[in-house]
């Protein structure tokens, strides 16, 4: 019998006050006491903890995301405080930051496949540092989740004509002018 456990999404390890609540030892906590552990796969969706949880029980793991939380990480630190190198003799919070990325990253390191969204969702800058830094070799996604990728000239019609046939208020201007890029118009 096949058991996905699925890490949810939520708001992941940015949240500024995780700097100085230990990450590591939350991420070594992870998901508690009492979690089933007869998994054949882990599907996490940003959850570096749940990659790393499933590593060191041999569970297979993959990674579906649209970033990196350490890259991510790194770059607000970088935004605020200047490059790495140039902060000698960083305050304590600093510090605790630069904690929080490298124990976010040890944990990305441990990702078993990693499932990346299209470019225009996960910009490349995640995908060179998934690759380049943390070492994991990435598969694009395609596609994002709720919809078909492509669909035919003939089911925009048919799409285009049920907007037609609902008028509501100015969605209906928002709607033409759709169609009439789509080059759908009743013209």
């Amino acid at each position: 019998m096949l058991h996905v456990a699925t890490a949810r999404p939520g708001p992941g390890p940015a949240a500024p006050s995780l700097a100085h609540e230990a990450y590591g030892e939350k991420s070594r906590a992870y998901p508690g006491h009492g979690c089933r552990t007869d998994f054949d796969l882990v599907v996490d969706f940003g959850v570096p903890a749940a990659a790393r949880w499933a590593g060191g029980r041999g569970i297979e793991s993959l990674t579906v995301f649209d970033h990196a939380w350490s890259k991510t990480l790194r770059m607000i630190g970088d935004r605020q405080g200047g490059p790495e190198e140039s902060r000698a003799g960083r305050p304590p919070e600093e510090q605790a930051w630069e904690r929080l990325v490298r124990e976010v990253s040890e944990d990305e390191r441990t990702a078993g496949q990693v499932f990346l969204f299209p470019p225009f969702l996960t910009p490349a800058v995640f995908s060179r540092h998934w690759r380049e830094v943390l070492g994991r070799r990435v598969s694009e996604i395609g596609a994002v989740f709720g919809g078909r990728p492509a669909w035919t000239m003939e089911e925009n019609r048919a799409t285009a004509a049920r907007m037609r046939e609902v008028p509501r208020s100015g969605e209906r201007a928002v709607a033409e002018a759709a169609l009439d890029r789509l080059g759908l118009s009743r013209a």
